[in-house]
């Protein structure tokens, strides 16, 4: 089952074995795990964890990471034949752009 919350998003999974209902928050590089005896519980749970990420990220002074989205090739004017990644329709600094070899 798929979980949307604040813009954050994961996949609801449950353990067999154990019963556990659990996920990790998808498309961020921060690492934002849950668990929950219910699948109930585990949408909570979930909920609770990107606010508790949140607020952890303003303790800090930090920015939280956004949801990287889907990534696109877009040509680049200055490289030609060359292309670039960018994700989340934010544009990559100049310097992390690199051409990817086209077949």
């Amino acid at each position: 089952m798929n979980l949307s919350y604040k813009g954050y998003t994961t996949i609801l999974n449950r353990d067999p074995n154990s019963q556990v209902w659990y996920g990790r928050v998808s498309s961020i590089q921060d690492i934002v795990t849950f668990e929950a005896t219910s699948e109930t519980a585990a949408e909570a749970e979930f909920h609770k964890a990107v606010d508790t990420y949140l607020s952890f990220c303003q303790i800090l002074n930090q920015a939280p990471n956004t949801p990287l989205g889907r990534p696109s090739l877009k040509s680049l004017p200055d490289e030609k034949p060359g292309y670039h990644i960018e994700g989340g329709g934010e544009k990559l600094h100049q310097s992390h752009r690199r051409p990817i070899a086209k077949k």
